[in-house]
């Protein structure tokens, strides 16, 4: 009977020690598999944070690009302005300087002008007085008798000199120094006659009638209606427009 107990007692322990062994194996295996799980939770993580650090990194650098490019782009705006307003700067300078260099030169040409326009004038009245001088001559010598030759030969002197210079030879003067008004003035108005043309330049030349009237030997009536009949002419009788103001427009001034 103890025989039996023992072999049971034996089975007994066998038993459990294998099922001992059982639940080790079970142990393991439950230990590997969920190593093997938290590996593969691990690897999944590394992969999502690589995925969004390389999401973060993309979108830092488009950030960088996209602010790079800004400034770049806000430099050069600034360098374009700047060059814009040196482009401004220049032209204004050249205009200043080119409308100095047109006052300057208008000036030296007025101041040209006006020395020309005396002395075609004071030569004209140097001929007028040569002309008064060789009438009161002639009339002198009409009056008197005897050697008349001194008085012939200074007569025939201040003829030749004024020969040289008359009222046709300021006229062919005038129209080279003033071509602009002169050329306007024919063909804006091409019937006028000589004496008319020849007042014009006067008038443009700022002689008042006073002034004129010794030049050509007229009385101050005659240019007084000489005018009169000029701005008939040119259109004038009906207006309010000064005669000196409509030449002086013909170029411009």
């Amino acid at each position: 009977g103890r025989s039996d107990e023992a072999l049971a007692a034996v089975r007994i322990g066998q038993t459990a020690e294998a099922n001992a062994q059982k639940e080790e194996a079970a142990r393991e295996i439950a230990k590997f598999e969920l190593e093997e799980r938290l590996q593969e939770l691990e690897e999944n993580l590394q992969q999502k944070n690589s995925s969004v650090i390389f999401r973060l990194a993309l979108i830092a650098g488009i950030c960088f690009i996209a602010l790079l490019l800004s400034l770049l782009y806000y430099m050069n705006l600034r360098r374009q302005k700047r060059i814009n307003q040196l482009e401004t700067m220049k032209l204004s300078l050249e205009a200043e300087q080119a409308q100095l260099e047109s006052e300057m030169l208008r000036d030296k040409l007025e101041a040209v002008d006006k020395k020309l326009s005396k002395e075609l004038i004071a030569k004209l009245s140097n001929q007028r007085l040569i002309s008064t001088s060789v009438e009161k001559l002639l009339a002198h010598l009409k009056n008197r008798s005897g050697d008349t030759k001194f008085i012939e030969e200074v007569i025939r002197e201040l003829r030749q000199g004024q020969e040289q210079f008359g009222l046709q030879e300021f006229l062919k003067i005038f129209e080279t120094v003033h071509s602009a008004f002169y050329k306007s003035l024919l063909e804006s108005f091409p019937n006028l006659t000589t004496n008319e043309r020849r007042l014009c330049a006067f008038i443009h030349l700022k002689l008042n009638i006073r002034e004129i009237s010794p030049l050509t030997g007229q009385s101050i009536r005659a240019i007084s209606l000489a005018r009169t009949r000029l701005r008939k002419k040119l259109g004038l009788t009906h207006t309010d427009v000064e005669l000196e103001d409509f030449l002086d427009s013909l170029t411009g001034h």
